[in-house]
């Protein structure tokens, strides 16, 4: 006679504390990855600000073209965590083995049409200064894509394990090591030449391939991850997994490239701006930066939230799977009300930590601050629910959201507020701030219906 066992029903507060533990690697990692970014920032920004708005107009450019790649990665994770669910280790094994020759042959593409872009910059009608920066920047720092899809391969498998803490290591190393270089090269220190935003082009390169390297190293020889990879060719396609990988990737990864292709589209509609283009775009980069920081934790907390109703839904677990994405809804949602006070309070304190001094960028900082402290609360939910979501493997009702959000909703209504209406940059994110408010109710209504559609 055979008996079904019944998984224990946890309660919220179980679930809040399990997603914690497993998100906080997580996040630590993502505010460090962004740090890479930011410290870049900070540091061409103390050259000129001139600068740094060639970096942002050449980062613009350059994440439309990568984040594809990037995006769609994020499908790794989730198919682990429900083959771990399900007590399929084997298949876990074969997922990285498989993700990491789609990580080989997405980079590829990637860094050929970055190349293709920087030739391609002076169609954008942008300052002409700042288009032969960021041209330069661009040509080097297209060869930082193959060993960071390689590393995205590898850190997705250890946090679909619900062993996040390796990517977390391996990403401040690669932050710290950033600074260092950064300050080398981009102001000429060590007897290095003074390469300014070449130099953070450069310093980029380097430290997304000792990461690579660092990441596969331990997968490949940690003991912890042996029983997954036994018996596995890592040369050799396996059609199905393969496809699987590219089919709910692609639509991922779609998600995540109309939500930056739209804030890029953003940064070239404020170049067009009549007066102050490049103080409002520089002003643009700096809150931009600050707000992501915030995002990164929520970020983080939908990493881990998508693991849990991953392994959720290996194991056919439709109760905990509800809770497990409720109570992730609920913390995210209190600290983003948290970051979003705190944003708006020290409005004029962030902007200074750039060490830009032109009054006119401090100003528009300082407005822009007020208005991303309100986005970030719809930011956040909507980054959460979309978590849930992938955990779910539920991917082309979240993909067409997220193109309406940004495509249909925002743009359009940016260009009428920034321009027509007069708004400027600050209408540009006012329409961010609808645009997002969408996504979340949407994606939200979408988890509840299909968790409770399941249990």
């Amino acid at each position: 006679m055979s008996s079904v066992v019944t998984p224990v029903l946890k309660s919220y507060r179980e679930h809040l504390r399990e997603t914690l533990v497993l998100s906080f690697p997580v996040i630590i990692g993502q505010v460090g990855n962004l740090m890479l970014n930011i410290t870049d920032n900070i540091m061409i920004g103390g050259v000129s600000y001139i600068q740094l708005a060639a970096a942002s107009l050449a980062n613009s450019v350059y994440f439309i073209i990568t984040i594809l790649a990037i995006g769609s990665m994020n499908v790794v994770a989730p198919l682990v965590a429900e083959a771990i669910g399900a007590g399929e280790h084997g298949l876990a094994g074969r997922y990285l083995q498989q993700g990491l020759i789609k990580a080989l042959l997405i980079s590829a593409v990637s860094t050929v049409l970055t190349l293709l872009a920087a030739e391609a910059l002076p169609l954008l009608q942008q300052p002409e200064e700042e288009v032969a920066l960021a041209q330069q920047y661009l040509r080097i720092v297209s060869f930082a894509t193959p060993p960071l899809i390689i590393f995205l391969a590898y850190k997705q498998f250890c946090d679909g394990l619900g062993d996040t803490r390796f990517g977390m290591i391996v990403t401040l190393g690669g932050v710290l090591l950033n600074v260092f270089l950064n300050w080398a090269l981009i102001y000429g220190k060590l007897g290095l030449p003074r390469l300014e935003l070449a130099g953070s082009g450069i310093a980029t390169v380097t430290c997304r391939v000792l990461m690579a390297l660092a990441m596969g190293l331990v997968v490949h020889f940690h003991k912890n991850y042996l029983p997954y990879l036994s018996g596995l060719r890592f040369r050799q396609a396996n059609g199905e997994l393969l496809g699987k990988l590219f089919r709910l990737g692609i639509p991922m990864g779609l998600q995540i490239f109309f939500e930056v292709a739209a804030f890029s589209g953003a940064a070239i509609l404020i170049g067009w701006l009549p007066n102050e283009a490049t103080a409002a775009r520089a002003a643009h980069q700096m809150v931009l930066n600050i707000a992501a920081i915030s995002f990164m934790i929520t970020l983080g907390i939908s990493v881990g939230a998508s693991i849990r109703v991953g392994n959720a839904l290996g194991a056919k677990d439709p109760g905990n799977l509800r809770r497990a994405g409720y109570s992730a809804l609920a913390l995210g949602l209190g600290y983003m009300i948290f970051s979003a006070a705190i944003m708006i309070i020290f409005k004029h304190e962030f902007p200074t930590l750039y060490g830009v001094e032109e009054p006119v960028v401090l100003r528009i900082s300082a407005r822009l601050m007020v208005i991303a402290g309100i986005f970030q609360i719809f930011d956040g939910t909507q980054a959460i629910a979309a978590g849930l979501l992938r955990g779910l493997q539920d991917v082309r009702f979240p993909t067409w959201i997220t193109f309406a959000a940004y495509w249909v909703i925002w743009i359009p209504l940016a260009y009428v507020w920034g321009f027509p209406l007069g708004y400027g940059v600050e209408g540009i994110w006012y329409a961010d701030v609808v645009a997002l408010a969408f996504a979340a109710v949407m994606l939200t209504w979408r988890f509840w219906k299909l968790a409770g559609r399941r249990e």
